[in-house]
């Protein structure tokens, strides 16, 4: 025997990688994992056993390079990977009128493979990969009238291709599927007497998922057409030393022997370094120490896990390389403030989303800029303004990010390629790229934060203006028969009332993530078609209609000390600016607390009144005096401004 590779070295001992492969050596795995590679990258491997008759032989060399921002290939090369069988010493017996001598020995050779992915779509990508073998059988003698021992080789070949697949169910949860020689096209063939000899690929559908349990956790199980199966674990930053790993699998089978390996591996990544070791343990390994009697040898329908392999170690070392010579400027750490949050999206362009830690690495001032970008998120990447380092100084440079409206259409969270790249000002050219993944929630996630609520009210959608403005058609003679002082008050009743015919309350549940637990919010078109929604839904649908005619609204958002019976301890409602001076109250209510005077966008005090949303269903008239009432109760009576327990945000 000689060093056999079962996978790649991480994949040894993590017992699958078809869920979740990585770095050139998905070659081995699933292709679709070359798509962790972001500029050149370069693996070496190395495979041996314990076994006093097997070297240690250079497993892999590989480089892969990102040809596109979807696509990237691969191309590896085994120098002294080979899987050699040998065979007891018989006697030679005749076959078809000749003497044919049985074989001594039969090696394997995988020695080249290609690969290449490409992503389809944010969720889903797809890889291939092909792979060169040859077949040399070598045999002891030619025939029985010679005085001396002839050894004669045979030659055979033939290309055999995978095809991988991989889906993001979730940030969290990713479903792979390989087929194992899914085409082989043979190329030399053995004599027939030695036919029997030939590999045999197989061809082996594997369907496999990972989930991160946490951060630092993350479970893989894979099934495939043999009847087996494997569970492993990747366990990151043990003992809470960064980028350490631990990784362990345990490969089974229905066969009179359950467990069929037993996998254990370290890895440890440095920058622009991996480092990777495993071991993996056959109890039920068949070799014998002296050969392979001819007669009992069986095809080989797998290289890489067959009843001949043995027990095996491997490691490996990855480089990850940008273009380039030493950077003036380079990226030493790049981290977020926080995920985001499509509703939220002019904001980032204002406000940090992160920081790159940069350092010059020179013995002079430079000028740099940094930039960021998200592709098909933003048209064009977001560059800071310059900014100078001293001689080999380190600084925190925070950077924003001008998303266009393509974010919207996020509807689940998912992570995202983020390219953060530092330039020198003076020439203009990247000096170093690191590339991040960034955390996008969907596009109804909401925190809580009623400054962000007031990003879903969207009063120039043509459904919330078609709406609004059909309510006071509907009513026009109506409304231009009263003084000028009660239109307003009107207006406000007449889409409510409208809006109370279509719509119903509902609360609804809130969406878990991976990362915590965030409620959903209604744009108020998807409100207008869902025809209901919860307390922030419909103050987010009412806002906007009344914003369509040209009036303020603001959201009050208070904080109780306990929760209710759906296990919230907030609650959203509305106010709406009437435009009205002060003084005028008494034409429009007999009651002067159903009332609030505030200053509007003009910094004039007008009359504003309270509509408690939920009531929507009950009309105007009931939901304003419940929002009078907790208006009262929770800024005046409980000076909620004061304390804290209430926020007034104001939407124009």
């Amino acid at each position: 025997m000689s060093s056999q590779t079962i996978y790649a070295v991480r994949g040894i001992a993590l017992g699958t990688e078809t869920a979740d492969p990585a770095y050139v050596s998905s070659l081995y795995s699933n292709p679709v994992g070359l798509l962790t590679v972001r500029n050149w990258e370069f693996m070496s491997s190395a495979v041996g056993s314990f076994n006093r008759r097997d070297a240690i032989g250079v497993g892999m060399v590989g480089v892969a390079y990102r040809i596109g921002e979807d696509q990237v290939g691969a191309l590896s090369y085994t120098p002294t990977q080979n899987f050699l069988l040998r065979f007891e010493d018989a006697p030679i017996t005749p076959e078809n009128n000749g003497l044919w001598p049985l074989p001594s020995a039969i090696e394997f050779r995988d020695r080249f493979r290609i690969g290449f992915a490409h992503r389809l779509s944010d969720e889903i990508a797809l890889g291939i990969s092909g792979r060169w073998v040859e077949e040399d059988l070598r045999t002891a003698g030619s025939n029985l009238q010679q005085a001396s021992v002839n050894v004669s080789s045979f030659l055979a070949s033939l290309w055999s291709f995978n095809l991988g697949f991989s889906y993001n169910v979730t940030s969290s949860i990713r479903a792979g599927a390989l087929i194992d020689n899914v085409l082989a096209l043979r190329e030399a063939y053995f004599p027939d007497h030695y036919r029997q000899y030939e590999f045999r690929p197989e061809k082996i559908v594997r369907i496999a998922g990972a989930y991160d349990v946490s951060d630092r956790l993350t479970v893989t199980a894979e099934v495939n057409s043999r009847f087996a199966s494997i569970v492993g674990y990747e366990w990151n930053n043990v003992f809470d030393v960064p980028d350490f790993t631990v990784r362990q699998g345990f490969w089974m089978t229905s066969s009179s022997n359950p467990v069929e390996a037993l996998s254990f591996g370290l890895g440890y990544s440095y920058r622009a370094l991996k480092f990777d070791v495993a071991y993996v343990h056959f109890p039920g390994s068949q070799t014998p120490s002296e050969g392979i009697a001819p007669g009992a040898f069986e095809p080989l329908l797998s290289l890489h896990w067959n009843r001949y392999t043995t027990n095996r170690f491997a490691f490996s070392i990855s480089y990850a390389y940008h273009t380039g010579t030493e950077p003036l400027v380079r990226i030493e750490d790049v981290q977020f403030f926080s995920m985001v949050f499509p509703v939220n999206y002019r904001v980032h362009a204002m406000r940090p989303l992160g920081y790159a830690r940069v350092q010059n690495t020179t013995d002079k001032t430079v000028s740099a800029r940094l930039s960021f970008f998200v592709p098909k998120l933003m048209s064009s990447p977001t560059n800071t303004s310059q900014f100078y380092l001293g001689p080999h100084e380190v600084r925190d440079i925070p950077f924003t990010a001008e998303f266009n409206e393509s974010i919207l259409s996020v509807h689940d969270e998912t992570f995202r390629d983020a390219r953060i790249a530092v330039m020198e000002a003076e020439v203009n050219d990247y000096t170093d790229i690191e590339y991040k993944k960034v955390l996008i929630l969907g596009r109804n996630f909401w925190n809580g934060d009623p400054l962000m609520l007031k990003y879903f009210v969207t009063p120039d959608e043509p459904r919330v203006k078609a709406f609004a403005r059909k309510a006071l058609y509907e009513n026009i003679d109506f409304l231009e028969s009263l003084p000028p002082e009660r239109q307003p008050l009107e207006k406000a009743r007449l889409v409510f009332n409208r809006l109370a015919n279509l719509l119903s309350y509902y609360a609804d549940e809130k969406t878990f993530t991976s990362v915590e637990e965030f409620d959903r919010v209604q744009y108020p078109s998807e409100t207008l078609d869902l025809r209901g929604g919860d307390c922030d839904d419909l103050s987010v649908c009412y806002s906007a209609l009344m914003n369509s005619l040209g009036f303020e609204t603001a959201f009050v958002d208070v904080r109780y000390d306990s929760v209710d019976e759906n296990g919230d301890n907030a609650h959203i409602y509305l106010l709406v600016d009437t435009k009205l001076p002060a003084y005028v109250w008494s034409s429009l209510t007999s009651n002067e607390r159903k009332l609030v005077v505030r200053r509007n966008s003009t910094n004039r005090e007008t009359l504003w009144i309270p509509i408690e949303p939920t009531l929507i269903t009950k009309g105007f008239d009931a939901a304003w005096e419940q929002g009078a009432l907790e208006y009262y109760h929770d800024v005046e009576l409980m000076l909620g401004q004061l304390r804290g327990t209430v926020k007034i945000v104001d939407v124009y």
